[in-house]
C-alpha cells in the first residue's frame, strides 16, 4: 500500500497547499490535500492513514457512517505527528434531532480518540427545513464548547444552505 501513496506524495512539499477558512474565533488554514477513508475498514484505514502520515499528507477525512473512525484514531495514535500539525475531518449523519446530534458527534471524538477536530460537518441535509436548523444549531452548541475549529455541510444544495443560514450564529465554513 505505502507504495501506491509514494507515487500520489512523491511531489508533496513540506507545506503543501492550503485554503483559509472562516471558522470559529478566527481562520483556519485546511490542507488541499489530504487521505479519504471512505469504503475502508477499521484496518484499512488505520494503514492507509499511518503510510499517509508517515509520507508527509497532514490532512485526514473520515465520517461517522464510515464505520472506520478507530483505525483513523488509532493510526493517528500511533503517528508521533504532533495533533497541531494535522487538520482531521470528519461527519455526522444528516436528520439526526438535537440529541442525537450531540450524541454522534461526541461518539466521533472518542472513535477518533481526540479532544477536537478540525472540520466537523454535518454529511447530508435532513429530511426537513426544522430538521436541517435544528441540526445546525446542535452543531454549534457543540462547538461552542472547543470541540472544533470549524463547522460545515456536505452535500446540501443552496436551498438547504441559505435555510442553515436564517439560523446560523457561527461562520459556516465548508
Amino acid at each position: 500500500m505505502a507504495a501506491l501513496f509514494v507515487a500520489c506524495a512523491s511531489g508533496l512539499p513540506t507545506n503543501y497547499p492550503a485554503v483559509d477558512m472562516k471558522a470559529i474565533g478566527s481562520n483556519v488554514r485546511m490542507p488541499l490535500i489530504g487521505i479519504g477513508t471512505w469504503l475502508y475498514n477499521d484496518s484499512v484505514a488505520a494503514g492507509a492513514v499511518e503510510s499517509a502520515l508517515s509520507l508527509g499528507y497532514r490532512h485526514v477525512d473520515t465520517a461517522l457512517g464510515y464505520k472506520n473512525q478507530r483505525g483513523v484514531g488509532d493510526a493517528i495514535a500511533r503517528s508521533g505527528v504532533a495533533r497541531d500539525d494535522l487538520f482531521v475531518t470528519t461527519k455526522i449523519p444528516g436528520g439526526l434531532n438535537a440529541s442525537a446530534t450531540e450524541a454522534a458527534l461526541d461518539e466521533c471524538l472518542a472513535e477518533l480518540q481526540l479532544t477536537y477536530v478540525d472540520l466537523m460537518l454535518i454529511h447530508w441535509p435532513g429530511a426537513t427545513e426544522l430538521a436541517r436548523k435544528e441540526q445546525w444549531l446542535a452543531l454549534e452548541t457543540w462547538a461552542r464548547k472547543g470541540k472544533t475549529r470549524a463547522i460545515g455541510v456536505s452535500h446540501y444544495c443552496k436551498s438547504h444552505v441559505a435555510e442553515v443560514l436564517q439560523v446560523a450564529t457561527l461562520p459556516v465554513s465548508l
